[in-house]
């Protein structure tokens, strides 16, 4: 068999048989050989078959001497280029740069990217595990790994991904500790009124718009529109208090400016004349110095506090949190008003009406069958008095 060849047997090999070796051309041309498992020719005429078939189908590459931690800066430099572009945040680049050094580097950064194998990365969530990190800081990890990993292979670093074999109970799974919190009509007043004067403002429009908090803080007085009765949401502030574009399309929408939210609009804006910021291009949402708010402060002392004090912290739920507000108002859109899918995920501003369908489906089911349920049970007149 042409390139195929018997080798002198080092005097270290005590193995019976004897030592084969097979020339072959890698993907960029350079000649390279293999020793062979084979200890008899017939099966090592098998095996170089076997081999030179992977070749073909690009199942073997090159030798590297890349580490893990170089195709990662790699992978982050060409994400960099898709953050100018607005193609990703920066925010999410930040979180897979401190994650990645926090715990992936420490673990497998020095080691080749084609040495990796599933025990080198299952012991990464076992480190986390052992640390007490929450399942979903373990899920984030495994996101930023896997990222890696299928960068990897489409560039030919690697021919399998070693994240794929690891085994299904090492791979971390989100389990949610906390029921979603869905307030009554009469509860999200009482949040409101108890929230203090700097706060109130901004709960409000979090309760009766269902706008992320990244969104509220981005308002500003343009953006609020009285004759038209509309918020308009076009961008989002980032935690360096820096505006930029919603991460898809649809998070670019106008959201109706209930007659709540309206009146709170107008008496805050008297205020922010007075104190000369109700501006077109300034904020709606801000400190005494006119600077948009924090969103730990709108979290912490805004919402949480309020709920303390509305009595709605011990109501199956520790506390309220923003994105409870945000749950309410949409459950409110399809319960209350019920909407469609299509309507819905407009003004919750979802990617895809599948994301509305799959998060709110309880909700969804219990529009469509609340009426016909009732109906059957009066014409059957089953519990009938």
């Amino acid at each position: 068999m042409p390139n195929l060849y018997r080798r002198p047997k080092p005097p270290t090999d005590r193995r019976e048989g004897e030592t084969f070796e097979v020339i072959y051309r890698d993907e960029t041309g350079a000649q390279r050989q293999k020793t062979l498992d084979a200890r008899t020719i017939q099966r090592a005429i098998a095996e170089a078959e076997a081999y030179r078939t992977q070749v073909r189908r690009g199942e073997v590459i090159a030798p590297s001497r890349l580490t893990v931690s170089e195709v990662a800066e790699e992978f982050f430099g060409i994400t960099e280029a898709l953050v100018a572009t607005g193609e990703r945040s920066q925010g999410t680049l930040d979180l897979y740069r401190q994650r990645y050094g926090k715990h992936i580097s420490p673990v497998i950064g020095n080691r080749r990217i084609q040495d990796v194998r599933p025990e080198h990365i299952g012991a990464i969530f076992s480190r986390q595990r052992h640390a007490g990190l929450a399942a979903w800081s373990i899920s984030g990890t495994q996101t930023i790994i896997s990222a890696i990993l299928t960068f990897s292979l489409s560039r030919g670093y690697i021919v399998a991904n070693p994240l794929a074999r690891l085994a299904r109970i090492e791979k971390p799974r989100q389990v949610t500790q906390r029921e979603p919190r869905r307030l009554s009509d009469e509860e999200l007043r009482r949040l409101c009124s108890e929230a203090t004067p700097r706060y109130q403002p901004i709960v409000t429009a979090l309760a009766w718009t269902g706008l992320r908090v990244s969104e509220a803080l981005a308002l500003r007085w343009e953006d609020i529109d009285f004759e038209e009765r509309e918020v308009r949401v076009r961008f989002q502030l980032n935690a360096k208090g820096v505006l930029k574009r919603p991460k898809t399309r649809a998070g670019v929408r106008s959201v109706p400016l209930l007659p709540l939210l309206e009146q709170t609009l107008r008496a805050h804006r008297k205020e922010q004349l007075a104190l000369g910021y109700a501006g077109g291009e300034q904020f709606v949402f801000t400190t005494a110095t006119g600077r948009p708010l924090d969103r730990h402060n709108v979290r912490n002392q805004g919402i949480v506090a309020a709920a303390d004090k509305a009595g709605l912290h011990d109501v199956g739920s520790t506390t309220v949190t923003t994105h409870d507000l945000r749950r309410t108002f949409i459950s409110h859109l399809i319960l209350g008003l019920g909407l469609d899918p299509v309507r819905v995920a407009k003004i919750a501003g979802h990617s895809n009406v599948s994301v509305t369908l799959n998060t709110y489906a309880e909700e969804f089911d219990k529009a469509l069958h609340r009426d016909d349920l009732r109906a059957r049970i009066d014409q059957a007149g089953f519990g009938a008095v």
